[in-house]
């Protein structure tokens, strides 16, 4: 096989796949728009974009407002950074703070490659001061789905603050879904511990994956990468099922997070 590849690359020049357009990466992409979640709800812009989430608050004493909770950006038809927008005082809260931005996306060949989460830290000289509190990167091997994901974690602003502290490798089924994942706890490089984890699905088409990759405090890759619903998983020594509930267009409405609706005019 070795000399046919020499030859290829000699002779001809070897064909390389053809990068997919971001926007056909699909993670917030389906046929009904997200209408809200909990105490939360969204927007969307001509485009059908989701560009804004609001949700329900309550300030003292107990007056319920509506506020803006944050704003999504978007380049080249993906999204690539979730803003947490101006704040004004109100009422006990006197903290003025201006829009700042808590999470970033970067994109390759195949899809998403990092995450970073960032954490407010005031005002210095004038500007918005922020640290990065969490990383996640994506692996591939020639395929639109990750076979990896490294989890980097706040360790100490002295001494290299992010550090490597889980790494999780995947296998899929034929129909798309994350169906095997080991996952290994890693402390000062060192694995601490391993846990292989199995997923089983239903068969209607995964459309909570907006959810799932706007919350970026913990990045369930089995709900974002695969082509169904999660319906069980199984741990060594334990197993757990997910009673799913669906709207009339077969859209997840119950069940992490709980209390979807979906507008699909």
């Amino acid at each position: 096989m070795l000399p046919i590849v020499i030859i290829c690359i000699a002779v001809v020049g070897c064909k390389k796949e053809e990068a997919p357009n971001p926007e056909n990466f699909g993670y917030l992409t389906t046929g009904c728009r997200l209408a809200s979640w909990g105490m939360f709800f969204s927007k969307y812009d001509s485009d059908n974009r989701l560009t804004e989430i609001y949700n329900n608050v309550f300030y003292f004493p107990a007056t319920p407002a509506t506020e803006l909770y944050r704003t999504l950006e978007y380049e080249n038809g993906e999204l690539k950074r979730i803003i947490v927008p101006k704040f004004e005082p109100k009422e006990v809260i006197q903290e003025r703070r201006e829009a700042w931005t808590e999470v970033e996306y970067e994109y390759g060949q195949y899809g998403v490659t990092t995450i970073r989460k960032f954490g407010y830290e005031g005002m210095r000289n004038g500007k918005i001061a922020r640290i990065e509190t969490s990383r996640h990167e994506f692996k591939y091997n020639n395929s639109r789905k990750p076979v990896e994901l490294l989890t980097y974690a706040y360790y100490s602003r002295e001494v290299d603050y992010l550090r490597v502290r889980g790494k999780r490798t995947f296998e899929y089924d034929s129909k798309g879904n994350l169906s095997n994942e080991i996952s290994e706890s890693i402390i000062d490089g060192k694995v601490e511990s391993t846990l292989p984890i199995k997923y089983y699905y239903d068969d209607y088409p995964n459309t909570t994956k907006v959810l799932n990759f706007i919350d970026f405090d913990y990045i369930e890759a089995h709900k974002i990468f695969s082509t169904n619903n999660p319906i069980r998983v199984e741990y060594p020594g334990q197993v757990i099922d997910f009673n799913l509930t669906y709207d009339d267009h077969r859209n997840v409405i119950g069940k992490s997070p709980e209390m979807i609706k979906w507008d699909c005019k």
